[in-house]
């Protein structure tokens, strides 16, 4: 049976029909070739919103585009990818057959990672007029359909579902898939290179995400501090270990920028860097030259962002506030709730404001700060992780644990290992 087939089929209809209702999420499969996109094999639900932007030729071609970017990042690092859509909606897109044929790629959404679909509708009505709809009055469409969720659960079940399909699609085949581990890191074991060393992995897209998310808080410092951490784990010979160091820097400098577009950001005089960077990395012996040619490079991500045309304030200004008081309390603990009362703003605002500029939830960014610094401590001392765990804000060296698992794919110890201090 050909893929086409089998996703008509009653199988994968099965999967795809449990996957939207376990999601609350509608759920579609596309091809994608060569950033091109071609018309849904299946899916399952719909939404209000969607058929009447789909309805408009703008509206159909900014959906293509933006689904196949998010999905060839999906079929390329094999795991699921949140984004955020031109009308300012949650998505998640996924290889349905990762082992087979990563072409096949499945998006779920739209969906509301906050508590309430009304703070949506600033974007939505500015996604709506981008594609020619009205600028008086509202959108002809409710919002009412499009169900909460919490921003971890679509790329967890997009990625159970993929595990589902690929299953299925072995067993109407007479073959057996593995399945990935349970913390969902099929990439450890195999990525090591001729000579047994691990090699270099792509940009991870959380560590973008934040990056960006520092230089939109005014936070170059805490910025470097990332970048350092993401050259410092490079491994591999002695002899190729600066060449690595200069791609992955050149690497993750564009997944920052691509990250920092897609939030709004300014990136035109960070792009123009980018074309110089890799000139410029061929003096760089150390880790700290090459990091301050990354920031040299990245730096105009720092400028005061744009006036809203609705609010007349600074884009985004709320990030340097929340930024300053969610870093300054780390060791101690911090709540969305304590956080949203310092800026000013109502809780689940913040979450789909996250969300929606840089496809982390309220948990991941404060997640992310205490990796990064845990990181730094574990790289550089020799303190017992459960030292390290309190020092970050973590009670349970387990919970740091969880969270090591869930952002670097192994345990604070195991890192310790592979990137601590040499004796």
């Amino acid at each position: 049976m050909k893929p086409l087939a089998f996703f008509r089929g009653k199988d994968a209809t099965r999967i795809l029909r449990r996957a939207a209702r376990c999601a609350a999420a509608p759920v579609s499969l596309h091809y994608v070739s060569e950033g091109s996109e071609g018309p849904a094999v299946a899916g399952h639900g719909g939404c209000a919103a969607c058929h009447h932007v789909s309805k408009q030729e703008a509206g159909k071609a900014a959906c293509r585009k933006s689904r196949a970017a998010a999905s060839e990042t999906a079929a390329r690092q094999g795991r699921a990818i949140p984004f955020v859509c031109h009308m300012g909606f949650s998505c998640v897109s996924a290889p349905a057959l990762p082992s087979t044929d990563p072409g096949f790629v499945l998006t779920f959404g739209p969906y509301c990672p906050s508590e309430s679909a009304e703070h949506l509708w600033d974007p939505v009505r500015e996604g709506w007029e981008r594609i020619g709809g009205p600028s008086q009055g509202e959108p002809p469409f409710t919002l009412g359909d499009i169900q909460l969720a919490p921003p971890e659960a679509p790329p967890l079940i997009a990625e159970w579902t993929a595990e589902s399909l690929e299953q299925a699609f072995g067993a109407a085949h007479g073959r057996e898939i593995p399945t990935r581990g349970a913390g969902g890191d099929a990439d450890l074991a195999g990525s090591l290179d001729e000579q047994g060393r691990h090699a270099i992995p792509e940009p991870d897209p959380y560590q973008a995400r934040s990056i960006a998310a520092a230089f939109a808080a005014g936070r170059t410092g805490q910025a470097r501090q990332l970048i350092t951490a993401a050259l410092e784990e490079t491994v591999s010979g002695k002899r190729v270990l600066l060449a690595v160091q200069h791609a992955r820097a050149t690497a993750l400098t564009a997944s920052v920028t691509e990250t920092a577009a897609r939030a709004g950001m300014e990136t035109e005089d960070v792009a123009l860097n980018l074309e110089q960077l890799p000139a410029g990395l061929r003096t760089c012996e150390t880790v700290r030259e090459i990091t301050n040619a990354v920031i040299r490079a990245l730096h105009p991500l720092a400028r005061p962002w744009p006036r809203s045309k609705r609010s007349g304030e600074p884009k985004l200004a709320f990030l340097r506030d929340l930024n300053d008081f969610v870093a300054a309390r780390l060791a101690e603990g911090v709540t969305l709730a304590e956080a949203a009362g310092h800026v000013g703003l109502h809780p689940t605002a913040i979450t789909h404001r996250l969300q929606r500029k840089f496809g982390l939830s309220f948990s991941q960014y404060v997640g992310r700060l205490r990796v990064g610094q845990a990181k730094e401590l574990l790289r550089r001392t020799e303190l017992p992780v459960r030292e390290v765990a309190v020092r970050v804000g973590v009670d349970d060296p387990s919970n740091l644990g969880k969270l090591f698992r869930k952002f670097e794919g192994v345990s604070p110890s195991e890192y310790r290992k592979r990137h601590g201090r040499r004796p």
